[in-house]
């Protein structure tokens, strides 16, 4: 069962993923956007609600929220 601070913790890196996707004026050429970013596939209601990339892009999304995380709570447990 999720706890507050651990849905809390997902929906920082949800947001965290939402602005990590490209808006469509990074000026790399398609091929190198969708290596290096996270690409927007389907909005409702205005949110952004499903995306594509490489595992890579996500999981340096997750650490950078995480690292925050960690620094905003004095260091690893």
């Amino acid at each position: 069962m999720p706890t507050e601070s651990s849905t809390d913790l997902t929906a920082r890196i949800a947001a965290a993923i939402r602005d990590a996707a490209c808006a469509g004026d990074c000026g790399d050429t398609e091929e190198e956007c969708a290596a290096q970013r996270i690409q927007p596939c389907v909005w409702q209601g205005g949110v952004l609600t499903e995306v594509l990339g490489a595992p890579e892009v996500f999981a340096k999304v997750a650490a950078a929220v995480m690292q925050v995380d960690v620094l905003a709570n004095g260091g690893p447990r």
